[in-house]
């Protein structure tokens, strides 16, 4: 686990970050106040990874419970299938064990549901990040403060590989609640 743990995320959580960084001071160096602009949404996306992570971190720890529990009915009725047959308990643990199956399934679905909520809204204010980029940095084009080539474009790169990051980062929020 402790592996799967370094090579997995924190391995991709420091390239992440790094990543960020140099992008980051390449637009900077660029164009601060455009790099500004862009990056304004920032707060509210750190802010709803926060409160995801509130969320979802309790209903994964419930999770790997609820999963425990249905794993442990199973190998109950494995180990003591002599006694299940010999009882005729058969229906009766049929039923335990398909309570536990619908309980874990439910318990899947309000995850899932939540991080199909989620990876879009985060997505989707990097989106308005490109938005003002486009729009801010015509402005600077057309009044001679930015070059459209050099200078534009290759911050609509940058922001691009950014957001990419973002999302990246925000993927690993995931894989981190789930260990």
């Amino acid at each position: 686990g402790v592996s799967n743990f370094i090579n997995g995320i924190l391995l991709q959580l420091i390239m992440l970050v790094l990543s960020l960084v140099v992008y980051l001071v390449y637009m900077l160096r660029i164009s601060p106040k455009l790099t500004l602009a862009c990056l304004a949404s920032t707060p509210i996306l750190w802010y709803a990874s926060f409160l995801y992570s509130r969320i979802i971190r309790p209903a994964y720890r419930r999770n790997r419970e609820v999963f425990d529990r249905l794993i442990l009915v199973l190998v109950e009725n494995l180990n003591g299938m002599h006694v299940v047959k010999g009882f005729n308990l058969h229906q009766q643990q049929k039923e335990r064990f398909k309570a536990k199956n619908v309980e874990f399934t439910q318990q899947q679905r309000w995850i899932f549901f939540r991080e199909a909520i989620f990876g879009p809204s985060i997505s989707y204010l990097t989106q308005i990040n490109l938005g003002i980029l486009l729009f801010y940095g015509g402005w600077m084009v057309i009044d001679g403060q930015l070059q459209l080539g050099t200078d534009l474009f290759v911050c609509i790169g940058l922001l691009g590989s950014i957001s990419g990051q973002v999302q990246g980062l925000a993927g690993l929020t995931n894989q981190i609640q789930w260990s």
